[in-house]
């Protein structure tokens, strides 16, 4: 159908209906025989990472650094930056031969929020993209955003 990998966004379903674990774990293991040229990249969900990593092929970890909330970009600090850094020590760990995407927000002028995120992604060895939320602007120097 002209797709070359799915980007699965719904895998951290289970954290607030935990009875979908099994299903969720299901999916993936039926779509890797299914789809074995395809990109299977997992967005978050780490709650079944440990039982679906050897299926995909790439982590996202969306809002690693910066986020975007009730019309305003932010970035984590406290007990959330220290969540953050531990989720990343754990995809570290986890992901030792698969890439690891860190998809940050921030408004497109706002420089400063860009290059703190793209610091703090390359600081844990993650490829790093960060763009506004709505991500319909690219950052000068991407591949059509020059």
């Amino acid at each position: 159908k002209g797709f070359s990998g799915l980007f699965l966004v719904t895998l951290d379903v289970q954290d607030i209906y935990p009875a979908t674990r099994p299903g969720v774990i299901q999916l993936v293991t039926r779509l890797r025989p299914a789809l074995p040229n395809s990109l299977l990249i997992a967005n978050r969900g780490f709650a079944v990472l440990d039982a679906i990593i050897p299926l995909i092929d790439a982590v996202v970890f969306e809002a690693f650094t910066s986020y975007f909330d009730d019309g305003r970009y932010a970035t984590w600090e406290g007990a959330d930056l220290l969540w953050t850094d531990n989720q990343a020590a754990y995809l570290q760990a986890l992901c030792t031969n698969r890439p690891i995407l860190a998809l940050d927000y921030a408004a497109p002028e706002d420089d400063a929020l860009q290059r703190l995120a793209r610091q703090r992604a390359q600081h844990h060895g993650f490829h790093s993209f960060v763009g506004p939320f709505g991500l319909d602007w690219l950052p000068p120097g991407t591949a059509t955003g020059s």
